[in-house]
């Protein structure tokens, strides 16, 4: 019930503010953004489950775990309004498998006993919808600053699997992340992109971070061909869990708008 009064004061608000910017929306700017690359892994990938008494592993630092180059896409459409005010919606899917042909110790994961000599996969699925606002601060021919906040709702699944059994964890969540946008254009052609969704509370255990950086070649004035580098980095830490994960990410892309 929580989650739901939480989701619905979120979606009442964003309505909210789409209903005051209405006036401006003859100068609205439509915006779309097409992402797609490699993952590699990452230093970490930490799960637990039931976090007193189930096994703590880690399916990418693990020497026993190898995680294969895997792809991803990310899709995201928007509106810049008056020049000032943004709104995007993103989703982002993600699953990422590492596999061992032993991990050498029994992992209880679930309630559930994998032998230390079975082959398991790890399946790890954290799809990701947002609605952000923004605001531009500073709106240049060469420089871009916004500052916004981000609604994201998350669907994670952990899955531990061999030949002869399985087991999964299922979360939703919702979670307030700041949101920033940088571009600055040294040249006409060429800019320089730092972005993304970022939040971390002192003595609270959990944070998320999802941070683009790299360049875009611009083939005319709306429409830019991006590559760079993203990571993905949080998790939490409570009495029924504790997944923390850090995946890197080589990343192209096209952004366009009309």
């Amino acid at each position: 019930m929580r989650l739901q009064s939480i989701l619905h004061c979120g979606l009442g608000c964003s309505f909210g503010l789409v209903l005051w910017l209405l006036p401006n929306f003859s100068n609205a700017q439509i915006l779309g953004d097409l992402e797609t690359g490699a993952i590699f892994g990452g230093p970490y990938n930490r799960i637990q489950i039931f976090t007193e008494e189930g096994t703590l592993f880690d399916a990418f630092s693990d020497r026993q775990f190898s995680t294969p180059i895997q792809p991803f896409v990310r899709l995201r459409a928007g509106y810049t309004i008056a020049k000032r005010h943004t709104i995007i919606a993103l989703v982002a899917p993600l699953t990422i498998r590492s596999y061992t042909d032993g991990y050498g110790a029994d992992i209880l994961y679930q309630s559930t006993t994998f032998d230390a000599n079975e082959a398991l996969e790890v399946r790890y699925m954290f799809n990701s919808y947002r609605l952000t606002y923004r605001f531009h601060i500073i709106e240049k021919d060469k420089f871009t600053l916004a500052l916004g906040a981000t609604a994201k709702l998350r669907q994670a699944e952990i899955e531990v699997k061999s030949d002869q059994q399985s087991a999964i964890n299922r979360n939703l969540g919702f979670v307030p992340i700041i949101n920033f946008y940088l571009n600055y254009r040294p040249i006409e052609k060429l800019g320089i992109i730092f972005e993304g969704d970022a939040l971390a509370i002192p003595n609270i255990p959990g944070r998320a971070e999802d941070v683009f950086l790299g360049v875009g070649y611009y083939v005319r004035e709306n429409l830019a061909i991006k590559a760079g580098y993203r990571l993905l980095e949080g998790g939490s830490r409570n009495p029924e869990s504790t997944t923390f994960i850090f995946v890197h990410y080589a990343s192209v892309g096209v952004t366009w708008g009309m």
